[in-house]
């Protein structure tokens, strides 16, 4: 019973629990379930954190959509990943699209999931 226990451990995919942030001289972490979305910005990658922090993250969202669980995080658009539970309310908008409001609030701006995504992100709430 162990061994098929850890041999079934072999087989599940291990995804990051933190990411190392720097603050100015200083290094910290940020685990990952404390993150509500990430966000691509000239170039840079951001996480906010549940208490409405940002932190510098230092890889591509490409990466990280690599690196982070698909049951918590989806990718809604090129610049976008969010935590299920940063998710508040979800609104139909333009050419079938959505528009989300996440917690903590986006500063300002429209959090809109693309077209091409909208399927898999339906799909992806209702497991």
């Amino acid at each position: 019973a162990a061994m098929s226990a850890l041999l079934k451990g072999l087989h599940q995919p291990r995804y990051k629990e933190r990411f190392l942030i720097r603050a100015g001289q200083q290094l910290s972490y940020l685990p990952v379930a404390d993150i509500a979305y990430l966000y691509s910005e000239e170039g840079l990658l951001y996480a906010r954190s549940r208490s409405g922090k940002r932190h510098l993250i230092d890889f591509t969202l490409e990466q990280v959509a690599e690196l982070l669980s698909p049951e918590q995080f989806f990718r809604i658009n090129r610049k976008i990943m969010v935590h299920l539970e940063s998710i508040h309310k979800i609104h139909t908008y333009f050419n079938g699209r959505l528009k989300l409001e996440l917690r903590p609030d986006f500063e300002d701006l429209e959090v809109i999931v693309s077209r091409d995504r909208v399927g898999d992100f339906k799909q992806w709430l209702d497991r």
